[in-house]
């Protein structure tokens, strides 16, 4: 079995309990990018693209997990910009891995 992710775009909305500190965080990414917020990353001195491509892996290795413990590809295919991140090769699929039934992945 072959699984392809393609990426999606996602529309953030402001949340009834959420604080005018996280509305202000929300806001300032609505105008970044992924290649901004990565970039961002990968020069270490933006807090925010750092907290925010951290929660990406994170919740990558979960949500992946579902697939992977319901269907049990043999390959995934990760496209789209969001597969230019290099960080999903490695730390999501360390990520991935504490949260799949499987001894490992290979």
């Amino acid at each position: 079995m072959i699984l392809v992710i393609v990426e999606r775009k996602v529309v953030l909305k402001k949340s009834c309990g959420a604080s005018s500190g996280e509305i202000l965080f929300w806001h300032q990414w609505l105008t970044k990018n992924d290649e901004e917020i990565y970039e961002g990353y990968q020069l270490g001195q933006d807090e925010n693209a750092k907290k925010t491509i951290q929660r990406m892996i994170h919740f990558f290795g979960m949500a992946l997990s579902v697939v992977v413990n319901i269907l049990d590809p043999d390959v995934i295919v990760i496209g789209g910009g969001v597969g230019n991140i290099d960080l999903l090769y490695t730390e999501g699929r360390a990520s991935l891995e504490n949260y799949i039934f499987n001894d490992k992945v290979f």
